[in-house]
């Protein structure tokens, strides 16, 4: 499935500058994409020059990976047995594997969940909570929707388990 075998390093780039890289790529696709909450990322993988291929889990424990070979150049891999929710958040997972630790195709590598180092996952989490469910909006929701889980997962387009993670990370009170 994947050709390249170098890993792609972390960023080292504290959670707050993740989030900022976070917010000014959505900045970005608002502006050129029309991106919106809940937006489409498969034409977001598109629009950066990627792919996506699909593949039987057979067993596996990972659930997403990238393989970057140059700029505007990456495929990401999906299993075919996962529901669009959670592919959402496994989309915006890959693409900060990307933007952060492959500089946009500037460092060819690939990156796997099962066996990757735990801060270069963290990282990518960050930045895909803050991709799709940006803090100021998702503590708007939270509060308008009576800290429902299910209200605000619908908004933001993310599993109920995604929001409840982003809420407690948010320190949101009722998370």
């Amino acid at each position: 499935m994947i050709g390249i075998q170098t890993e792609l390093p972390e960023s080292g780039l504290s959670r707050h500058a993740i989030e900022e890289v976070a917010r000014e790529i959505r900045a970005q696709l608002e502006s050129e994409l029309d991106y919106r909450d809940a937006g489409d990322l498969y034409r977001v993988v598109q629009w950066l020059g990627g792919e996506l291929c699909y593949y039987d889990l057979l067993g596996s424990d990972d659930h997403g990976s990238i393989e970057v070979r140059g700029p505007s150049e990456f495929t990401v891999y999906l299993p075919r047995q996962t529901n669009g929710l959670r592919d959402r958040f496994t989309l915006a997972h890959e693409l900060a594997h990307y933007v952060l630790h492959a500089r946009q195709g500037e460092r060819p590598g690939r990156c796997q969940r099962s066996g990757a180092p735990a801060r270069l996952e963290w990282e990518a989490n960050w930045f895909a909570a803050e991709l799709l469910m940006p803090a100021d909006r998702f503590q708007r929701a939270w509060r308008e929707s009576s800290q429902s889980a299910r209200r605000v997962a619908q908004t933001f387009g993310v599993s109920p388990a995604a929001a409840r993670t982003r809420a407690k990370a948010l320190e949101l009170p009722g998370a």
